[in-house]
């Protein structure tokens, strides 16, 4: 309240106006000497003088006359404040967030069979909208200043592959059959190859650019390549399998020693016995028997029966367990920690981008030589197909340089989490387990129960969890 104000109160005779700072209120204080003879009128004059012309609150006036309020402040006038505009944005028309993350049964394991692991939509199917940025609302105050609205923002269409958009590219729809994801703004429709039988000497090994989904078996000695993801929905014997992406294996493996699973992504199935594998990505089974395994992420098995037992499994970023070993003292070997091959990669990686960052450049200034050709008016240089090639191009590389991207910070942050890794058992660990963190060894001659294993004073040691 102004000292004006308080001046005005304690005098007790005047009628006052109170406009806060930012003039988005006024408040009315009339004395009660003054009801007498005051109309709606006389309330209206005094808020025009006082340049109150915006807002005014009129049934608040009339029950000031009706109810003689008095020796109070009552609001009698309210700005607008401008509402920001809201910026452009994409709606899916698609589920966008499967997570690859299967179903918990009651014991606590988890069911493989029945988990959704990807989306697939069909050529011409609407899987897009564009929802234009808004301009706002504007305000203003109760003495009639107009207040202006911030304009919400536009951005880019989405970049990626196997879609179109229409003219104002607010709609996009799939050019092709396929699976259906987007990624940090890449959106990307992949083709998927159904086998809906076995792949065994009948059918053929398999090489495939995309996606792979086997709804039957996969016999002993075959072999499945894929870009993309695997999927098989039945069990998977001797065989090789190898994946740009992810592989899944609804039923599970039985290697016989003979079976090979190499994944740039995450390998999820319902069991691993007998086989050596090998995947960039993370590793979650319900029990891991007998089997040579390296992943540079994490290995998890699920539930009260979640095992590993025997072989050699080694996890850059931690290893969780329900139960180690056996009461047969089979020899098992975990091991976490940085994985050096994490590194290389990322150096690959970050020579891959400036390589493709310098092209990008190349490409940008060949396109500003037709710009300037254009202004200049030297022939008729918009459909030369050069041009659209370089667009072409263009795109092309930025969508390259985003990916890299993409996979250089995974990266970055998988070996930030990897100094911090640790090897988490929470049921038994039986002795005849050999645990390997960061380069220091520890022989468990002894069974633990609900332990972690972590270094402390430069050797291996066990907490309770």
């Amino acid at each position: 309240m102004s000292e004006d104000l308080i001046g005005r109160l304690l005098q007790g005779d005047e009628i006052s106006v109170e406009v806060p700072e930012g003039d988005m209120e006024a408040y009315i204080y009339i004395p009660a000497g003054r009801l007498k003879n005051l109309t709606e009128k006389r309330i209206r004059d005094i808020l025009e003088k006082e340049k109150i012309t915006f807002g005014i609150d009129e049934e608040a006036i009339k029950r000031i006359i009706s109810e003689k309020l008095c020796d109070e402040k009552v609001l009698v006038a309210q700005g607008k404040p401008a509402v920001p505009g809201e910026n452009g944005h994409f709606e899916f028309l698609f589920n966008s967030e499967i997570k690859k993350n299967p179903k918990m049964l009651p014991d606590g394991s988890v069911d493989y069979r029945n988990t959704k692991y990807f989306q697939m939509v069909k050529a011409g199917d609407k899987i897009v909208e564009y929802i234009p940025a808004t301009k706002g609302e504007a305000g203003c105050t109760v003495k009639g200043k107009p207040l202006n609205a911030k304009p919400g923002k536009e951005i880019p269409p989405l970049k990626g592959q196997g879609f179109y958009m229409t003219e104002d590219k607010r709609e996009y729809f799939a050019k092709v059959d396929g699976k259906i994801e987007v990624k940090n703004r890449l959106l990307m429709i992949d083709k998927v190859l159904i086998i809906r039988g076995d792949v065994d000497l009948i059918s053929g090994n398999v090489d495939f650019v995309g996606d792979v989904h086997v709804k039957g078996d996969v016999a002993s000695g075959m072999v499945i390549k894929a870009k993309g993801q695997v999927v098989v929905s039945g069990h998977v014997g001797a065989a090789t399998i190898e994946a740009g992406e992810d592989i899944i294996l609804k039923s599970g493996l039985s290697g016989n020693d003979k079976a090979v699973l190499i994944a740039g992504g995450d390998i999820h199935g319902k069991f691993f016995e007998s086989g050596t594998i090998r995947t960039l990505g993370n590793l979650y089974a319900n029990s891991i028997l007998n089997s040579d395994i390296e992943v540079a992420g994490m290995i998890q098995t699920n539930g009260k029966y979640g095992t590993i037992i025997g072989g050699r499994v080694h996890a850059t970023g931690g290893i969780t367990a329900s139960t180690v070993g056996s009461v047969a003292e089979i020899q098992t070997q975990l091991e976490c920690g940085i994985n050096e091959s994490w590194i290389q990669n990322e150096h690959k990686l970050q020579e891959v981008r400036k390589k493709t960052k310098f092209e990008l450049g190349m490409v940008l200034r060949a396109l500003e030589a037709f710009k300037n050709l254009d202004k200049s008016g030297q022939g008729a240089v918009k459909e030369d197909p050069r041009r659209k090639k370089l667009e072409r191009a263009k795109s092309m590389k930025e969508i390259e340089i985003e990916t890299l991207n993409a996979k250089i910070e995974e990266l970055q942050n998988k070996i930030k989490n990897a100094a911090h890794a640790k090897i988490t058992v929470t049921n038994k660990v039986f002795r005849g387990t050999k645990v390997v963190l960061h380069d220091h060894t520890m022989y468990v001659t002894k069974e633990y129960i609900n332990v972690s294993f972590i270094i402390k004073d430069g050797q291996v040691d066990t907490i309770v969890n």
